[in-house]
């Protein structure tokens, strides 16, 4: 085997000219690095720039589209409040607001009322004088009023709040020609066919009506009822009396009853709003006398004796007269039934 240089162990010693070759040609090497470095280093900081550059731009753009909603000025119209008339609310005691054709000058105040008596009757006042009738409330609030009797009272030139320097009192007119009506802001407001308003009324003061479980009662008994007191006079009414407050007794051109009160003085409030106070209607008769010669009432060997079959009117009567005296109510008093 023939040797060659790789054989040969003995280290060499490098040439000067070599040497300096090679370390120029590092150093070079060195200088491109470093120059590709910082364009490196340049070239990032150039596209950070560039990018925050933009971030800005953009906050910019959206700021710019961003748009302050201007206040527009609106108006909120508050609709008035309807309710359906039943015959429950139609019932009591109501004062005229305003009329079609009169004006608040007139001062109504409670000089003209319309009083309903859940019974079909109705009671009004032109100022003066009144007029009694019937009515009949649909389920749409339709209704129909006729008109009976009138009193006739010579009141053309009597003084009267409206003028109390005397002269001619105003007459309101009724809503006789009324079609329809309604609850309107708790206002009892009529109108006519052609749909306009005629007129308005609103609840007044105390009203006091009866409510009874029949119409009709078998002579000699009791019957349980109440007394329903509305009041919206807007603070609570006071009174005294005794015991009960109230009492209803059964009348005709026969039997002319009389309430008898007990002897004290209890204080009765009647709160705003509606309140009730219970009744015993009685077809007995509520006096009687042992003594045959002293006339006008019957005999009473037994009691009571029991009314006499017949038609009779349902009275409220008040120890003091908190509310104007609603409608009797016609009731009959039917034979008692006989045990076998």
């Amino acid at each position: 085997m023939k040797p060659t240089d790789l054989d040969d162990l003995t280290p060499l010693e490098p040439d000067d000219d070599v040497l300096d070759r090679v370390h120029e040609r590092t150093a070079t090497f060195r200088r491109r690095r470093g120059y590709q470095r910082a364009l490196s280093v340049g070239s990032g900081v150039l596209v950070l720039a560039l990018a925050a550059a933009i971030v800005v731009a953009r906050a910019d753009t959206t700021k710019s589209r961003v748009t302050t909603p201007v206040p527009v000025a609106t108006t909120t119209t508050i609709a008035p409040t309807t309710a359906a008339v039943t015959l429950e609310l139609l019932n009591g005691a109501w004062r005229p607001v305003s009329i079609a054709g009169f004006t608040s000058a007139l001062g109504f105040g409670d000089g003209a009322p319309l009083r309903f008596d859940g019974f079909g009757g109705w009671i009004g006042s032109d100022g003066c004088n009144d007029t009694t009738g019937t009515y009949h409330l649909g389920t749409r609030g339709e209704i129909k009023l006729v008109a009976g009797a009138i009193t006739q009272v010579g009141c053309d030139y009597a003084r009267s709040p409206a003028h109390p320097d005397g002269g001619p009192i105003p007459k309101v007119p009724l809503p006789i020609a009324a079609a329809r009506v309604e609850l309107l802001d708790g206002r009892l407001t009529f109108f006519a066919r052609d749909g306009h308003q005629m007129a308005q009324y609103a609840r007044t003061g105390l009203t006091a009506h009866v409510e009874l479980k029949s119409t009709s009662i078998a002579a000699g008994a009791a019957m349980a009822g109440r007394v329903v007191v509305d009041n919206y006079s807007g603070h609570a009414a006071q009174a005294t009396g005794c015991v009960s407050f109230f009492q209803v007794l059964l009348i005709n051109s026969e039997v002319h009853a009389s309430p008898s009160w007990y002897a004290c003085a209890q204080n009765f409030a009647f709160p705003v709003g509606e309140s009730s106070y219970p009744v015993t209607i009685s077809a007995s008769y509520g006096e009687c006398s042992n003594d045959a010669a002293s006339g006008g009432a019957p005999e009473c060997p037994g009691g009571s004796p029991p009314l006499p079959p017949g038609v009779y009117q349902a009275k409220l009567f008040q120890t003091a007269d908190i509310a104007p005296p609603p409608p009797t109510i016609t009731m009959r008093v039917v034979p008692a039934v006989s045990s076998p």
